[in-house]
């Protein structure tokens, strides 16, 4: 059975993970720099930037799910509406153009599942009529979107790994 987190201890949790994750990468003999993305960055999806030791560079959206353990699906979110009546900031179309990698963090086991954005994306375009959609009403904006179950991307993932281990 999975814990029901309040909003305050979600976003202490994402902020604690996305830094794990974070360091994760830092630990890694290829990687020379991570950094986060800006709000504008944000709102394309993206939230750190990382480069390699022979300068690739690179951008990641890291995602901590509270549900996946428990549903074992992966949301893919593909809008971001704001509210008109609350004073949002969020105006977002996920294209995910500038994102090249996914990794979603799942809070209850601390298992990650990173992706390649184009390669799960595709898969995901392509299988989207067998997905269940979703509609999440955040504090001033809503999202729309789909839940991947875990077993038929995992075959995608480029790493898999348990946060709290490596």
């Amino acid at each position: 059975m999975s814990k029901t987190y309040n909003f305050q201890e979600q976003v202490e949790l994402q902020k604690e993970y996305y830094n794990l994750f974070k360091e994760w990468l830092l630990k890694r003999e290829k990687i020379a720099e991570v950094w986060d993305g800006t709000l504008e960055e944000d709102k394309k999806g993206i939230d750190l930037h990382f480069r390699t030791n022979n300068d690739e560079h690179y951008t990641a959206q890291v995602k901590v799910d509270f549900k996946a353990d428990t549903t074992g699906n992966l949301p893919f979110e593909v809008l971001s509406r704001a509210y008109l009546d609350k004073e949002s900031k969020i105006r977002s179309l996920f294209d995910y153009r500038d994102v090249d990698f996914f990794y979603f963090i799942l809070a209850e086991s601390h298992r990650i599942f990173g992706f390649k954005s184009r390669t799960v994306l595709r898969y995901v375009i392509e299988h989207y009529d067998k997905f269940r959609n979703f509609k999440a009403d955040n504090r001033d904006y809503q999202t729309l979107g789909c839940l991947v179950p875990i077993e038929k991307i995992r075959h995608l993932a480029i790493h898999t790994f348990n946060l709290l281990k490596e």
